[in-house]
C-alpha cells in the first residue's frame, strides 16, 4: 500500500511538472517605427485637424477639418518599413484627371522618436510627435509670426 501511495504521489508530481512548461520567447515590443509602417505600406487617414492661435496671451482653437473638401478627407498617407512615404488620392478625387499618387518621399523618426520628419522634393517637414500607437498618430507643428503671435497646428491620423 505504501508503494502504491508513493507511486501515486510520484505520478502526480510528474504530471504537474510536465504540464508547467516555460513560456515561449517573450513577445517583442514593436518600435514606434514598426507601429506606423509596414513592408507593404501602412495606410493612414486624417481624422482631426486643428489650429490654435495664441495672441497677446489669448488662445483660440479652430477645427480645420471642416475646411477640407470630402475628396481630401479620404486621401491616404502610406508609410513603408523602408522609410518611403506616399500620399495617394482616396476613392473620391477632387479632379477626375488627378493622378492617384499625389506626393512621395521619405520619412523618419528623429530625436528619440519625438519628431516625425517627411522629406518631399528635397523639403523637410518636421512635426513634433504627441502620440504614436499602432492605430493613431498625433503630431503638431507650430509657427511664430513676426509680431510674436503663434499658430499651433495639430493633426491626428488613424490607421486604415
Amino acid at each position: 500500500m505504501k508503494n502504491f501511495r508513493l507511486l501515486a504521489i510520484t505520478l502526480s508530481l510528474l504530471t504537474f511538472f510536465s504540464a508547467c512548461k516555460k513560456d515561449d520567447a517573450p513577445i517583442k515590443t514593436k518600435t514606434k517605427s514598426e507601429m506606423i509602417s509596414s513592408t507593404s505600406g501602412k495606410q493612414w487617414k486624417l481624422v482631426a485637424s486643428t489650429v490654435t492661435y495664441i495672441q497677446d496671451g489669448e488662445t483660440e482653437t479652430d477645427n480645420m477639418l471642416e475646411d477640407y473638401e470630402a475628396c481630401e478627407l479620404d486621401d491616404l498617407y502610406i508609410m513603408f518599413a523602408d522609410k518611403k512615404y506616399e500620399e495617394r488620392e482616396g476613392a473620391s478625387k477632387c479632379d477626375p484627371t488627378d493622378s492617384d499618387l499625389m506626393n512621395s518621399g521619405t520619412w523618419e523618426l528623429r530625436n528619440n522618436d519625438t519628431e516625425l520628419v517627411f522629406t518631399v522634393n528635397g523639403n523637410e517637414l518636421v512635426y513634433k510627435v504627441l502620440e504614436i500607437s499602432e492605430s493613431s498618430i498625433k503630431v503638431e507643428d507650430s509657427l511664430t509670426l513676426a509680431d510674436g503671435d503663434k499658430l499651433i497646428f495639430t493633426e491626428t491620423y488613424k490607421a486604415q
